[in-house]
């Protein structure tokens, strides 16, 4: 009876030696279990990581917090997902042969049908339809042309050869 107590106290002893060796204790800072790896590390507070192509991480105190590095990526349509052709973790568009960048614009043509990236800030016209811009909000585009509802009497509208807009062509 004594061996088989002393032999359950070694095993006891041994489980709690193993226990301590595979859990790591954080006597300051954070506990952290990556999502990607399944690692646990302790991590000092005000350190910053990165959590592989999925999360940026911080220890705040005892506790920590991650945000998502990537945006969810949809595709309009015309346009596929794909992986960043320079090895970056998020996914990109990509419209035709172009690959849309970060805060660029999907345009897809009034005068062609096909879907465009176009950079923040820059300014396109589409055919003889519209002049264009991508910002901030995304794209914008304004009529080149003025709409004639109601043409003067002895009047018609024309449009030059050569030129996108009808004007007016009056008789004297």
């Amino acid at each position: 009876m004594c061996s088989f107590m002393a032999v359950s106290i070694a095993l006891l002893l041994a489980l709690t030696i193993v226990r301590r060796a595979d859990a790591q204790f954080c006597t300051s800072g954070c506990q952290y279990t990556s999502r990607t790896t399944g690692r646990t590390s302790c991590r000092r507070s005000g350190e910053r990581w990165s959590d592989g192509c999925l999360l940026d991480c911080q220890c705040n105190g005892r506790t920590w917090s991650c945000q998502y590095k990537c945006p969810i990526v949809t595709a309009p349509a015309g346009c596929q997902v794909v992986d960043d052709p320079n090895g970056g973790c998020c996914k990109k568009v990509k419209c035709g042969n172009t690959i849309c960048g970060d805060g660029d614009c999907t345009y897809r043509s009034k005068s062609t049908g096909m879907m465009e990236c176009r950079k923040q800030g820059e300014r396109w016209s589409d055919g003889c339809l519209y002049n264009c811009q991508c910002d901030s909000r995304g794209w914008q585009c304004q009529a080149k042309c003025s709409t004639w509802y109601v043409v003067p009497y002895g009047c018609r509208t024309v449009k030059p050869p050569g030129q996108c807009c009808e004007v007016l062509q009056c008789s004297r």
